[in-house]
């Protein structure tokens, strides 16, 4: 039996919003997280260290979704484009994934012996190469600007 060919394909919009949702989420919990270690006098010595550190880990990614999504609110009509399901779930997965590293990396630091900016420092070793994967799909899926073939092609 022949798959459907909609059953590939998630609508770009979908797609789109999905992603920013999980990314949205994900940088919401890490902020507030650091804003709170912050607050309470964690990184007395380091504050704008630590937070120049963060501030490139998520808010250049959540800027491009922002600004696209923002945009594509305004134009008239329905996006038709649609995206292969697969690379949409693995960009979702991807960003998952990026975030929950990046909130662990924060979540676990007082476990570690290094302190501050030490281990934020070290841990872009980790989290360079995934925000790398992340950013490639992200813009992929942010950026195109592909149009749909028309319903009647087969």
């Amino acid at each position: 039996m022949r798959k459907k060919r909609n059953s590939e394909r998630t609508p770009l919009d979908n797609a789109r919003n999905s992603l920013t949702v999980v990314w949205f989420v994900g940088a919401a919990l890490s902020f507030i997280l650091l804003a709170a270690q912050s607050i309470m006098g964690k990184f007395v010595d380091s504050i704008q260290d630590v937070w120049g550190w963060y501030t490139p880990t998520v808010f250049p990614t959540s800027a491009l979704m922002l600004g696209v999504i923002g945009a594509t609110a305004l134009q008239p009509g329905y996006d038709k484009r649609v995206v292969k399901t697969f690379f949409f779930k693995l960009s979702r997965a991807l960003c998952a994934f990026y975030l929950l590293i990046l909130l662990l990396t924060m979540l676990l630091a007082p476990f570690s012996p290094m302190r501050g900016m030490a281990l934020f420092t070290m841990s872009n070793y980790w989290l360079s190469p995934i925000q790398s994967l992340v950013v490639a799909a992200i813009t992929v899926l942010f950026t195109s600007h592909e149009r749909a073939a028309s319903a009647s092609k087969t």
